[in-house]
């Protein structure tokens, strides 16, 4: 049976290991939402987009513009987006 401690070592390696994942994706959110508003914005306006992803176009120009966090939720949404068009 695993020390005690070993076993919280474990634990506390794996809580870093997803502490600098969760770091790093919010990061890629954060490049790549605009990109993916651009791409989108392409063939539909704006409040098309939002009304799709059900937010605000305000809340999705201060995301394209980095004054706005974008949620992974509608991140997954835009991508979902994306990927529609290009069937």
């Amino acid at each position: 049976m695993k020390s005690s401690r070993a076993s919280h070592a474990h634990v506390r390696h794996k809580i870093e290991q997803i502490t600098n994942d969760t770091v790093q994706i919010n990061q890629i959110l954060v490049n790549n939402a605009p990109d993916i508003i651009d791409l989108l914005t392409e063939t539909l306006s704006l409040r098309q987009v939002a009304r799709k992803v059900k937010r605000s176009p305000t809340y999705l120009s201060q995301v394209k513009n980095r004054k706005q966090r974008i949620s992974w939720e509608t991140y997954c949404l835009l991508v979902m987006l994306l990927e529609e068009g290009k069937k």
